[in-house]
């Protein structure tokens, strides 16, 4: 059973259900040293195709930048030849290129030359194109030292192997859909043959990014423990292609030691979401990669920020590899990707490329075009705060200050978004109707006398924050019955978020926890500003540690260890607490503020108030939380740290515990204008509950039982 969603992928839907298409991104960086690898030799008849010459490929000797080369093949496949495979269309993979590319060749991005850059979209992203144009425009361009980039977003899926195969394990090969996929076994891109393609591109080059947005199996490599996602058996004929003896590599591509790094958009058993036309993984990685800091970004930087941005959905990012390595290796980049200011009067007229989270309320700041890099995350440094009041086109927009500038912006400064525009961070919840169903195995609508009650609690608790809303189609969130006829909430990925029992009541509680869920989500999309002073995730350090008292309550033994920024796994029963540490160099003391966010919506602070925390000093919090049922649901701890001249912030204030009777408890003016500055409302936009630096960072957990093999993975401390 699942609620309403949309992930990329083949998949089976119970008869009612809302469609779903599963995402899973891959982004594989291969290290200098694998330049020396022996070349195997690819099958002729491959490549026999001509290239076609859309507008986005390039033809010709590639262009050198930075004493390298960088290219790139960018693929997006949304829509397909076949009709019935077009059943299946997707609206994302075309932006998704889009973005990538812009990330990649725009004069604030990572210096790919737009000549070194193919982009094949719609019917140009055919299997022979993308065959032809990997072989000629990266492997046969690609010279020693230079970076090669491989991108596509579309569908994936899982197709028999061939007797004999490679596949020992599941005996089914991953394939990417291509736009001239059929139900024969034609316009499938294998993993044996993307791993021949890579090793021809290996002997030239070993520095190699692979970037696959699509579903398979839900595992970016298939092997013990991997719970793959329900796919659509489509009895497809699998051609007959297999890896170079010793190959059969477990998933995309075969491990490569320490000299690659592995990022998937959806660990084992979870999913990855599409929403407004876009996925959320690439969504997030191009935001995250689009910023500047102190030194250029790491991939573990990017990562953390990733997994902050996908935690809404309940969506684990994971990351293999050595990840202190600097993002498509670029250490020249010195100004964020952002936008121009036109004209400097009011309105100020701004000018750019679309990139994510644009839209009428988008908060921003201008700095000087000449700033260094650490000053564009530094509020004290910004020229002027903004909220984008329109957008005329896709590439012009009206701002408006928020307050007097400290400085008059100029044509040619830079606008950087601080937070995304409201409608981008509404979390979507539809109600599903008696008769949207005629299984009886599965959940069915609410019956309209109910439903309409429950739309008018939604309605009018989403006018006082605009946090979510309702809507017909595509939703996060579905509200339906349960087979005893109480009242349940389905989240991102099926799971039953709340149970709802009392129908004279339901309503109100279902509101009130559909504006807290909308306030997490809001909560989750704060990130840092710490100029030169902090380091998001690295200036303060938490970690999980049990609880000491002897309590009976409470199972014994330590806490697992877990690789640095994966979701940290805790057995059931264990009783723990939150440990907190300052990094030595820290220029200005802090008070730190810390917010468990429950996936049951609820929202815990770790302290009656914040606390003072100095350079090197380490903080336990006194809340005590005990690991129970379900399992496998995630939750995240947020920290805040603000500088102590600032004073106190009251994020204690938006505790929200649903199990106590669901009604949130309100603080006045302190606790609307930390609202007001989350962004959740929006009375103002001019509230500021601090404009110097501050730091945040973040934790996920996930309980296991106490059996679980994944616990004997990590050995505890």
């Amino acid at each position: 059973m699942s609620g309403p969603k949309r992930f990329r992928g083949w998949v089976v839907r119970p008869v009612g259900l809302p469609l779903l298409i599963p995402l899973i991104l891959f982004i594989v960086t291969a290290g200098s040293s694998r330049a020396a690898t022996t070349s195997v030799a690819l099958p002729s008849p491959m490549f026999d195709p001509p290239l076609a010459r859309p507008e986005g490929c390039p033809v010709g000797a590639a262009i050198a930048s930075g004493g390298q080369r960088r290219l790139a093949l960018i693929v997006g496949v949304g829509r397909f030849r076949d009709s019935v495979v077009d059943v299946r269309a997707l609206k994302g993979p075309d932006h998704d290129a889009g973005q990538i590319n812009t990330l990649l060749t725009s004069p604030r991005g990572y210096g790919f030359p737009k000549e070194n850059v193919c982009v094949l979209t719609g019917e140009d992203a055919t299997l022979a194109n993308v065959r032809t144009a990997f072989q000629r425009l990266l492997t046969g361009r690609a010279q020693p030292g230079d970076m090669a980039v491989f991108y596509f977003a579309g569908h994936g899926v899982q197709i028999p192997d061939q007797p004999g195969g490679d596949e020992t394990d599941d005996g089914l090969d991953e394939a990417l859909v291509m736009h001239d996929a059929d139900l024969s076994g034609n316009g499938y891109l294998l993993d044996d043959e993307l791993d021949l393609l890579l090793t021809g591109l290996r002997a030239r080059t070993g520095r190699i990014t692979l970037i696959i947005d699509a579903c398979t199996s839900g595992s970016a490599e298939r092997g013990p423990g991997s719970t793959g996602l329900r796919t659509l058996d489509l009895n497809v004929r699998g051609p007959a292609v297999n890896s170079p003896p010793g190959g059969g590599s477990p998933g995309w591509v075969g491990g490569r030691g320490g000299e690659e790094i592995v990022l998937s958009a959806a660990a084992d058993g979870t999913l990855a979401f599409e929403q407004n036309g876009a996925g959320v993984f690439t969504t997030g990685f191009v935001k995250a990669a689009s910023r500047i800091g102190q030194v250029p970004p790491t991939y573990r930087q990017i990562m953390r920020a990733v997994r902050q941005a996908t935690a809404p959905y309940g969506q684990i990012p994971s990351i293999k590899g050595d990840d202190t390595r600097l993002v498509f290796d670029n250490t020249e980049r010195v100004q964020p990707l952002s936008w121009e200011v036109a004209e400097g009067a009011s309105p100020i007229r701004l000018r750019g490329t679309p990139m994510p989270g644009w839209g009428e309320g988008t908060r921003l700041r201008v700095y000087d075009s000449n700033a260094v890099p650490a000053d564009f995350t530094d509020p004290v440094k910004a020229k002027a705060s903004l909220v984008l009041e329109r957008m005329e086109t896709a590439y012009e927009a009206v701002a408006v200050p928020v307050d007097q500038p400290r400085l008059p912006p100029l044509p040619g400064d830079l606008a950087i978004l601080v937070a995304a525009a409201p409608q981008n961070m509404r979390v979507p919840v539809r109600i599903r109707l008696t008769g949207a169903s005629q299984d009886a195995s599965i959940p069915g609508g609410v019956p309209p006398d109910r439903a309409d009650r429950l739309k008018a609690a939604l309605l009018d608790k989403a006018q006082t924050a605009g946090g979510f809303e309702l809507v017909e189609k595509e939703a996060a969130f579905e509200f339906a019955t349960a087979h005893d006829g109480a009242l349940v909430l389905f989240d991102p990925e099926g799971r039953v978020r709340a149970t709802f029992v009392n129908p004279k009541i339901e309503a109100g509680k279902a509101a009130t926890l559909m504006w807290h869920l909308g306030l997490q989500w809001r909560i989750l999309s704060l990130s840092g500003e710490g100029g030169g002073d902090f380091v998001n995730n690295e200036t303060l350090t938490a970690k999980f540690v049990p609880y000491p008292a002897a309590d009976s309550r409470c199972a014994p033994g330590p806490i697992p260890s877990h690789v640095d920024g994966e979701p940290q796994l805790l057995p059931e029963g264990r009783c723990w607490q939150v440990q907190v540490t300052a990094a030595s160099d820290m220029p200005y003391r802090l008070r730190i503020g810390g917010l468990l966010l429950s996936h049951r919506g609820g929202i815990h602070a770790l302290e009656s108030a914040s606390v003072p925390l100095g350079p090197g000093e380490t903080h336990s919090f006194t809340r005590v939380f005990k690991s129970q049922e379900p399992f496998d649901a995630v939750d995240h701890i947020l920290f805040f740290g603000t500088q102590e001249s600032v004073g106190t912030i009251p994020w204690h204030q938006l505790e929200y515990d649903p199990d106590n009777d669901g009604a949130p408890t309100l603080r006045g003016a302190a606790y609307d204008d930390l609202l007001d500055w989350i962004g959740f409302k929006t009375r103002s936009a001019r509230i500021r509950v601090t404009d110097k630096t501050w730091t945040t960072t973040h934790l996920s957990l996930i309980v296991k039982p106490s059996s679980d093999s994944a616990l004997e993975q990590n050995p505890s401390r």
